[in-house]
């Protein structure tokens, strides 16, 4: 299903998840309007319908809804540039459809930085080092800051599926909100921080899965890799600085040569010829797919699997009923797909999803309708600059956006 072509962001940030509502289907933007498309699946191919443009802006850089507050009733986040909007939605179709503008925050969240609650009207607003809530948009607005952060970065975060635990990811540790009684006071919360252990990149994305267990990806640590391919080989720990070469300026380069200390039973050449190879960090290498649990007193890792192919797998899906994660990367032309067992813990790559060489991957997602809840539906970008020869020098590029459905995509051989 063709959609247009859109200003958006380049990397980090999953375009479909929550941009399709059950009932009133898919918000998008080209970077300046908000459209509404109808998403219905036939068989294994996509009904064609219009797209209806709610609103123009300045600039639109995402879209998410809330779920149903009431019946018929719910909220959409639009986010701009330095602020964004809530907009109160009612109807049951285009037809009796109405959308109007009840709040405007100023702040500026991370690109997966508008977290709803799943059975609640609060807005979660993650920014870089700082997380807020937002509720009761229409009247007697609420609103509430936790501490921000001293050091470190936030990068992502996820609502618990019953809403009432709210983990939040920085660098590589997770931060973790617990209320016994949110729509009471949510000022009254539990916090639980942990480093998870074995990880060497950043954490990427977070989803939750079921029985308070979270998925996350990390990307691979360059810098780290970097910096232990770039020290010394060889173990210089036996040997010391030359004192017997000569001392005048002339020749002060000769201070510089390393010699081997006095050993009665070797020569200075077999020492030369004996060094010994340096110890290396074991460093990971690759990007990983992670499951954590959070459900009893201690946060737990669970199980682990490299992603390899990926720098920085920036997009991630859980489907419950076909308990698959989803993994891509927003600067590539794959899908991989992994199954997760509760009752051994394993993750196992099931699938690997190929798209056009030219096509990148900007969302991921499951059909609303429960016949299709296995299929997946992947937002594909194709980048419409002529030249693809020179780093990309900004965060926003266009694209041209179709959303295809897994089961008309090649599958690679595994």
């Amino acid at each position: 299903m063709e959609l247009g072509v859109c200003h958006m962001r380049r990397t980090g940030k999953n375009f479909l998840f929550y941009a399709i509502h059950p009932t009133h289907g898919l918000a998008w933007s080209n970077g300046v309007s908000v459209f509404l498309t109808k998403v219905k699946v036939i068989g294994t191919e996509f009904e064609e319908n219009a797209h209806v443009k709610l609103g123009e802006f300045d600039s639109v850089q995402s879209l998410s809804w809330s779920s149903d507050i009431m019946p018929g009733i719910c909220y959409m986040c639009v986010v701009h540039h330095n602020y964004l909007t809530i907009w109160r939605v009612e109807g049951k179709g285009i037809s009796d459809f109405s959308i109007k503008q009840v709040r405007k925050i100023t702040a500026a969240p991370i690109p997966e930085g508008c977290l709803w609650n799943p059975h609640r009207d609060i807005l979660t607003v993650l920014t870089r080092n700082q997380c807020n809530f937002y509720f009761r948009h229409a009247e007697n607005r609420g609103s509430f800051a936790l501490p921000p952060i001293d050091s470190g970065c936030i990068r992502c975060g996820c609502w618990s599926n019953e809403g009432t635990l709210l983990v939040v990811a920085m660098n590589s540790m997770i931060m973790i909100y617990e209320w016994p009684d949110l729509d009471s006071c949510i000022s009254k919360f539990e916090m639980k921080l942990w480093r998870i252990p074995g990880i060497a990149g950043v954490i990427r994305c977070i989803v939750p899965m079921a029985d308070r267990a979270y998925a996350l990806t990390t990307e691979l640590p360059l810098d780290k890799v970097c910096a232990v391919d770039g020290t010394d080989v060889f173990d210089l720990a036996e040997l010391e600085p030359s004192c017997d070469g000569p001392q005048d300026d002339e020749r002060a380069e000769a201070e510089d040569i390393v010699t081997p200390l006095p050993d009665s039973r070797s020569s200075a050449l077999d020492k030369l010829f004996s060094l010994k190879l340096r110890a290396k960090e074991n460093i990971r290498s690759t990007a990983e797919l992670i499951v954590i649990s959070v459900k009893g007193r201690d946060p737990t890792k669970v199980s682990s699997v490299e992603i390899r192919g990926f720098v920085s797998p920036d997009l991630l899906f859980y489907q419950t009923k076909s308990q698959q994660l989803i993994v891509a990367s927003s600067t590539q032309n794959v899908v991989k797909v992994y199954w997760y067992s509760f009752s051994d813990h394993k993750l196992n790559k099931v699938q690997e999803i190929a798209l056009d060489k030219i096509d990148r991957v900007k969302g991921v997602c499951s059909p609303i309708r429960k016949q299709h809840q296995k299929d997946i539906l992947v937002l594909v970008g194709q980048l419409m600059s002529d030249s693809h020869v020179f780093l990309p020098s900004g965060q926003f590029a266009e694209y041209r956006l179709k959303i295809e459905i897994s089961a008309n995509i090649a599958r690679l051989q595994l």
